[in-house]
């Protein structure tokens, strides 16, 4: 199971949308985990996380840094609560495996992640990329990391870019150590309008030439958040604990929102901290 602490309108936010909200990287909490890379080329513009834990257990400094002035609710939900995707022709020959010929399956239909404004890189399902156990590293070692990375994505000889978004969006330094963050992560790319032509005979080549074209110049993406959305079952089997600094108000809001949505008040808990709230 993962666990997402926040507050009482994102719980409502996210049962209205049925979705997940991807933040972009430079938007989330950790300034040095997107001011930390090496070279001439930051790929965080084009990295969008979903923050959660597979801790069981409570964890106080969530409740205290994610929540509304410490008040909010921690959901729970299965481990993969996305639904899968089937590719249909004519775009089986783009997410064709090129060494097994399997054809994986797909975090949203394919019109959704080649559009006119963005290319989602990450919108077939690989396990490794899509999930990530934040690694929490030291200050030398967080360095090695963005130094390796910085060598292999950018050739100073023919001044192009290759991206190697699998590496990215994994790792923290050890002061982070107590959110036990557990991560999905996309990676989104900017994309030009004029290379977005479905209908043509060359589509796959020129729309891949924008965004070779796009990367290469280190374009900014236009979105800050994107909506992943939830499986119906996944969101039905929602779990919901109440935190420990939250008055009756509180509760009766949470229930209010909980039944507006149909979600069975025996998924609902306060929380078995037992802390006083001292302003």
């Amino acid at each position: 199971m993962i666990y997402h602490y926040t507050t009482i309108d994102s719980l409502e936010s996210i049962l209205n949308s049925g979705s997940l909200k991807f933040n972009k990287l430079t938007n989330l909490d950790d300034m040095a985990e997107f001011e930390s890379f090496e070279g001439p080329f930051n790929p965080n513009e084009y990295l969008f996380v979903s923050s959660w834990s597979k801790d069981p257990d409570e964890n106080i400094t969530l409740w205290n840094c994610y929540t509304d002035n410490k008040v909010g609710v921690r959901i729970e939900l299965e481990d993969m609560p996305f639904p899968f995707f089937f590719p249909s022709s004519p775009w089986l020959k783009l997410n064709q495996d090129a060494q097994s010929g399997e054809i994986p399956w797909l975090l949203l239909p394919i019109d959704q992640a080649l559009t006119k404004e963005y290319f989602m890189l990450s919108f077939y399902y690989i396990k490794e990329d899509f999930e990530k156990q934040v690694v929490y590293l030291s200050d030398e070692e967080l360095k090695d990391k963005y130094c390796t990375y910085a060598s292999k994505s950018y050739d100073l000889n023919t001044n192009s870019v290759n991206l190697h978004s699998e590496e990215l969006a994994g790792w923290k330094n050890k002061i982070w150590e107590s959110q036990k963050e557990f991560r999905f992560v996309l990676t989104i790319l900017p994309q030009d309008p004029k290379f977005h032509n479905p209908n043509g005979s060359t589509f796959i080549k020129d729309y891949n030439k924008g965004i070779l074209e796009m990367i290469s110049k280190r374009a900014k993406n236009n979105i800050e958040y994107f909506l992943l959305k939830l499986r119906k079952d996944a969101v039905a089997n929602m779990k919901v604990v109440l935190s420990p600094y939250a008055k009756e108000s509180d509760s009766n809001r949470v229930v209010e929102i909980l039944r507006h949505f149909h979600i069975p008040l025996s998924q609902y808990s306060t929380s078995k901290l037992r802390i006083q709230y001292k302003k």
